[in-house]
């Protein structure tokens, strides 16, 4: 069966349906329910039964000499630190196809880039991200999403990070797959090859994630721009 799937800002793609092997996800609902409300503030609330959307003001926030944008990008630094990953803070800006995008966190030792975001993404914003690993397609890029504040989760034997990651082509799923976003991660009907994914951090116990996490979340920031940070000391010393 051939039929039509909409892809990025509307873009048909004659794909080959379920019956020749290829697999499109048509639920927006994440397989795991253990993601559901936990994707930090500004997601669309219910009042007076009309749907409204929070705007969340971004705070700039000084921490380990860098400015972050926000204090959501802060959180995830302090994470990235209490697990021992040197990382680079938008280091380098891309142009691709008239499109202009500054990846936020890239780690060296794992070659891989990070996109943060408090909330599900727009088009715009799905587009610029699937622009990027399009343009990185030969390099093999290692591309994540994280939506929300750090937070460790099991999924059966495993712990790890929740993440939308860039599926590669493979046999399994051809250049022309694509793939329904998760709600969670796309905050309209948008097909890419974003999926959900557990970032399993290298050389961390599950312990170690957990705190981490903790310590990331509960950063505070009560007496200004730079936080203070529990068990920091303790976690460092590992």
């Amino acid at each position: 069966m051939v039929g039509k799937m909409r892809w990025g800002l509307g873009c048909g793609l004659d794909v080959i349906g379920c019956g020749a092997g290829i697999v499109v996800r048509a639920d927006r609902s994440l397989s795991h329910s253990i993601l559901r409300g936990r994707l930090g503030s500004g997601i669309d609330e219910i009042e007076g039964g009309t749907k409204v959307e929070k705007t969340i003001k971004s705070i700039e926030t000084n921490y380990n000499g860098f400015r972050f944008r926000s204090r959501l990008e802060a959180r995830w630094a302090i994470f990235f630190d209490m697990v021992g990953l040197k990382y680079e803070y938008e280091v380098e800006g891309f142009k691709m196809n008239g499109i202009r995008y500054l990846p936020d966190f890239y780690i060296p030792t794992l070659d891989r880039w990070f996109e943060i975001k408090a909330k599900p993404l727009n088009e715009c914003e799905m587009k610029k991200c699937e622009e990027f690993c399009f343009s990185k397609d030969n390099e093999n890029i290692k591309f994540s999403v994280l939506v929300g504040s750090p937070e460790a989760v099991k999924i059966e034997k495993f712990a790890g990070i929740m993440e939308y990651v860039w599926k590669w082509p493979s046999e399994k799923y051809p250049e022309n797959v694509r793939f329904l976003a998760p709600k969670e991660l796309s905050e309209k009907e948008y097909y890419s090859r974003f999926m959900f994914g557990l970032w399993v951090v290298p050389d961390v116990t599950e312990e170690e994630l957990s705190k981490a996490a903790t310590a990331a979340r509960e950063a505070r920031f009560e007496f200004g721009e730079t936080p203070c940070i529990r068990g920091k000391g303790e976690l460092n010393g590992r």
